[in-house]
């Protein structure tokens, strides 16, 4: 599960640029998250939809790829909001994944994970992603960006400090991931 919290942190919510050049590219994010849902074996929603995230993959890496490695696409013209768009929808339902595994494995376990916390900053995220991606974009005001940005990092900061106390609370209470032996 800590493979999954990193990979968000430090690669798909967070850009480490110099001169334009991404060197935390979403694309390894995603695949840490991958590869953190696959490891989940005893949460049936991380098995039915682990492939999200390798979706989510395998785009921003062809996006990483096609744009030559930077996050300026505005020469693309039409082609940025699209890409942009789809990333954000990917970003959505990976995180949304990651949401109701945490909801299963909380209503299993019969332990308050905080869960619906969760939920609670997930919606925030991507509602203000969502819209400000659009409004930036059929606005173009710098005061929109601004506000944008604002309120969208406030979004994913909640989400991860709601994700860690999850962590938290798993790694405190012993609480097992893994599917049980049929010797139980």
């Amino acid at each position: 599960m800590w493979m999954i919290f990193w990979g968000l942190l430090l690669f798909v919510f967070f850009d480490f640029r110099i001169n334009g050049i991404v060197f935390t590219p979403d694309f390894v994010g995603f695949f840490l998250v991958w590869l953190g849902i696959i490891r989940c074996r005893g949460i049936q929603t991380f098995a039915r939809y682990h492939w999200t995230a390798l979706v989510a993959c395998m785009f921003s890496g062809g996006q990483y790829v096609f744009t030559g490695f930077t996050e300026y696409t505005s020469y693309l013209g039409e082609l940025e909001l699209s890409f942009t768009l789809v990333r954000t929808v990917l970003q959505a339902v990976v995180t949304y994944v990651i949401v109701k595994g945490m909801v299963e494995l909380e209503t299993n376990t019969g332990q308050n994970l905080k869960s619906r916390g969760l939920f609670y900053a997930w919606l925030l995220m991507e509602v203000v992603s969502a819209c400000g991606t659009v409004l930036t974009y059929l606005l173009d005001s710098l005061l929109v960006s601004i506000i944008t940005i604002i309120v969208s990092v406030i979004g994913v900061v909640w989400y991860l400090v709601k994700f860690y106390q999850c962590l938290k609370m798993i790694s405190r209470d012993g609480i097992s991931v893994q599917p049980r032996s049929s010797k139980e």
